[in-house]
């Protein structure tokens, strides 16, 4: 190894941020482990040991939500801090918590399952683990799933953040993105949502073996962790698989409650739709679906409504409970708990009407389907035309697995009640994702459960002791069918991680800044390098339209998301003169402009909302009041004050 480590210097210094990522895995265990046990009588005492062992990482998760939550509303977001709460979790009986860890060694491999979905949940989690190790470059990170918990760090906590409506978001994940940040950077807080995706793909194979039957979680897992848009954002700084987490294990400890008829499942199952609904406001409807699944379950036991009706309400005061710090911080900086949404019904300061309807009509743009023809043949639709990154194909790939196993779901239907619950609950999540957004990353906790009840079924369809031939013909046949398509899927990931090659960099063999620059999509990543090595830090960017990638931006800055030209349009359109418009952005602060050349001079109006006098006007406030500071690929910075006049000079 001494040498050699011309070769093998940079690997060996790769390991900081797995090994750091495994004691995080591990001191999240381990807090749940001890919430757990302080909990008594109110955990679930008769979990099996993989449900036990996801309720305590969930319950460690949202020990650290909490934590990190309180350190955002105390402004006491600093490296200390995040190292003493890594510490303080520390501090616990480990050899007790080890020995369990070892009791319950193989949880995931019961039921049957053959060695071909292990190997797929090995390849998956391999690729995906490796792209959550790279640089981050995946837009909506870049946008504000990193970049607002950048500014809490920047600011010590939370702050409002003017023109990112995206902050006023539930931010249970982000919470960890800070702490990840805080930690070691941008590709420890990516990690996360890895961790995240892994817990999601374990809860899929829980739900199954919760099932009545021959059921397979690691099939299950196989199923769900092998989706084309799962193994895609698995590796980005997302939320959704923090949603899918906790729903699913939410309706896993709901159906046990419908079984034992036990309060501490359905406290468990409240508690974890809570946390849902802190990740997203969509992760929201597993609250509603618990609520109303008591209310439910009271009138088909035949139990006397004012009971179910107080049980359905202490489960709802547990959801609200869980979710509302967001709620309640979204009222003190905006006086709109739900912003930016219901404006029309609650207001919210830095929104108005027409962006709300613009935003709205945006949201319901994707995917847009047409009458009932096209609803019915929407399973079909969804299968054969998705694509990444296609506001007309759904954002995303589902695979064919779902379509090829839909008879399996059907028979499923009449098999056991836990099986009718657990459709039910996928029925209503496709349902709320017909009537909002068509991306496939909404879809993700109902193609969760349906993974469940696929497998809990697909082991008697292929059992190996099949009687007659015909039997076993079929059985044949639904293997070859469903492992044709689970291959298909992995193809989708090999493919992505061979196109996108982070080992490179991961391993320390390929420089940050090349990953960066081959991986942004506009290319324009010399710009960003150009502002955190040049530009002072008294330095204020207002930027135009370029994508918003402010977490790329390392100096104070303004940008408008979604609505990106928002501001740099309101200045020119209020001023009478170039100078005019100069002095207002003197007045705001700002020292430079930022933004793709395209997106902001347009004379045809087609890319940029800035109408064609006041690009006119811009034009001769660069010529008389700034210089062209950088640029690269199309995007440019602009210093303010290099002009002839007075005014002007620097």
């Amino acid at each position: 190894m001494a040498s050699t480590t011309w070769l093998t210097g940079p690997c060996l210094a790769a390991l900081r941020t797995p090994v750091l990522a495994a004691v995080i895995a591990y001191s999240l265990a381990l807090t749940g482990s001890r919430v757990a046990r302080r909990m008594g009588r109110w955990f679930p005492a008769d979990a099996d040991p993989l449900e036990r062992t996801l309720l305590e990482l969930a319950l460690g998760i949202g020990s650290a939500v909490v934590l990190l939550f309180a350190g955002g509303a105390l402004h006491l977001y600093s490296a200390p801090f995040a190292w003493g709460l890594l510490a303080v979790s520390w501090i616990a009986p480990h050899r007790r918590f080890l020995a369990d860890l070892r009791a319950r060694a193989g949880l995931l491999i019961r039921g049957g399952s053959s060695s071909f979905p292990i190997l797929l949940l090995a390849m998956t989690g391999a690729i995906t683990l490796i792209e959550s190790l790279a640089p981050v470059v995946a837009q909506d990170a870049l946008v504000y799933h990193l970049a607002v918990p950048a500014r809490w760090i920047e600011a010590g906590g939370f702050v409002p953040i003017e023109g990112n409506f995206f902050s006023s978001f539930p931010q249970n994940v982000e919470l960890l993105f800070a702490w990840g940040l805080l930690l070691d950077g941008d590709s420890l807080a990516q990690w996360f949502h890895w961790l995240l995706g892994a817990a999601s793909a374990a809860s899929c194979a829980s739900l199954a073996r919760a099932l009545p039957g021959r059921a397979s979680g690691v099939t299950a897992a196989a199923i769900f962790a092998t989706v084309p848009t799962v193994t895609l954002i698995a590796g980005w700084a997302y939320v959704d698989l923090g949603v899918v987490f906790f729903a699913t294990a939410s309706l896993l400890a709901f159906v046990r409650w419908m079984e034992r008829d036990a309060a501490p499942w359905l406290l468990a199952s409240a508690l974890l739709a809570g946390l849902a609904a802190g990740c997203k406001y969509t992760g929201g409807l597993q609250g509603l679906l618990v609520a109303g699944g008591v209310l439910a379950a009271g009138a088909f036991r035949g139990r006397p409504t004012g009971p179910a009706c107080l049980r359905a309400a202490w489960a709802a005061a547990i959801i609200g409970l869980a979710a509302s710090p967001w709620w309640i911080r979204n009222i003190v900086f905006t006086g709109n708990p739900l912003h930016p949404f219901a404006h029309g019904l609650f207001g919210g300061a830095g929104w108005d009407a027409e962006r709300a309807e613009v935003l709205s009509r945006m949201l319901g743009e994707w995917g847009r389907t047409g009458g009932i023809l096209d609803t019915l043949l929407l399973p079909w639709t969804l299968t054969m035309s998705g694509r990444f990154f296609s506001e007309e194909h759904f954002d995303g790939v589902i695979g064919p697995v779902f379509l090829a196993g839909a008879p399996l779901v059907a028979l499923a239907v009449r098999k056991s009640p836990a099986h009718a619950i657990v459709l039910a609950f996928a029925a209503a999540h496709a349902g709320f994702w017909l009537m909002t957004t068509h991306q496939v990353r909404f879809l993700l906790p109902c193609l969760a459960a349906l993974s469940a009840v696929l497998g809990s079924v697909l082991p008697e369809i292929v059992a190996r002791a099949a009687p007659g031939r015909l039997e076993a013909l079929r059985s044949a046949a639904w293997k070859a069918v469903l492992g044709s398509a689970l291959a298909v899927n992995v193809f989708f990931a090999v493919i992505h991680f061979a196109d996108h090659a982070p080992l490179p960099v991961v391993l320390g063999l390929e420089t940050r800044s090349a990953y960066m620059a081959r991986e942004l999509p506009c290319g324009d990543h010399a710009v960003f390098e150009h502002i955190e090595r040049e530009l002072p830090a008294r330095s204020r960017i207002l930027m135009g339209s370029l994508g918003n990638p402010g977490f790329l931006v390392k100096r104070p800055y303004h940008s408008d998301a979604l609505f990106e030209n928002r501001t740099l349009a309101a200045i020119l359109a209020s001023s009478r003169s170039p100078d005019d418009a100069y002095r207002e952005l003197a007045t705001r602060g700002f020292t430079h402009l930022l933004f793709r050349m395209e997106s902001v001079f347009d004379p045809t109006g087609k890319k940029s909302e800035i109408p064609f006098e006041d690009q006119t006007k811009l034009m001769e406030l660069l010529n008389r009041h700034a210089r062209l500071a950088f640029q690269a690929s199309g995007t440019y910075l602009y210093e303010l004050g290099w002009g002839t006049g007075p005014e002007s000079r620097p």
